[in-house]
């Protein structure tokens, strides 16, 4: 289960602030990204009145992610041994190592996942991934051998 939330929409007030806050530890989200409220020209919203201060919309958008950080920590280290299949995105010739995505991350806004692998494995092809560690938001681990089934 995935979100996005916005901070510090103009008359958001601290009570409502912390209803949100209880509301997101709650759900308990897999994937929960926060931005503070920008206010942008043209839209019926820049025109509010009770627009929210700079530092007190990062205020807000920090406590939100420092939540879902510690969340996000726990849901992936319950990952650790579990098997991923990864889309592989490429190789990283100075880490050594291959990258992707598992099948339900966004790209260019969910973390990664480095593997190995002993066998060279070719763009966009996907990889079973035994996952070994996690590192905030990215996963460590090494693709599984396929063993091919003799018939008999």
């Amino acid at each position: 289960l995935r979100t996005t939330l916005i901070a510090g929409f103009p008359g958001e007030t601290e009570r409502q602030f912390g209803e949100l806050c209880e509301f997101v530890k709650e759900m308990s989200f897999d994937r929960l990204g926060c931005f503070a409220y920008s206010k942008e020209e043209g839209t019926a919203a820049a025109k509010f009145e009770n627009q929210i201060e700079t530092k007190e919309k990062q205020r807000r958008q920090e406590l939100i992610m420092q939540h879902q950080a510690a969340l996000t920590e726990q849901n992936n280290a319950l990952k650790a041994g579990t098997l991923m299949q990864v889309l592989v995105e490429g190789y990283d010739k100075e880490l050594k190592c291959y990258f992707g995505r598992g099948r339900a991350d966004a790209p260019e806004i969910d973390g990664m996942v480095y593997f190995t692998s002993k066998h060279i494995l070719p763009t966009g092809s996907f990889a079973e991934v035994r996952i070994k560690d996690c590192i905030d938001y990215d996963f460590l681990g090494e693709a599984e051998e396929k063993h091919e089934e003799s018939e008999t």
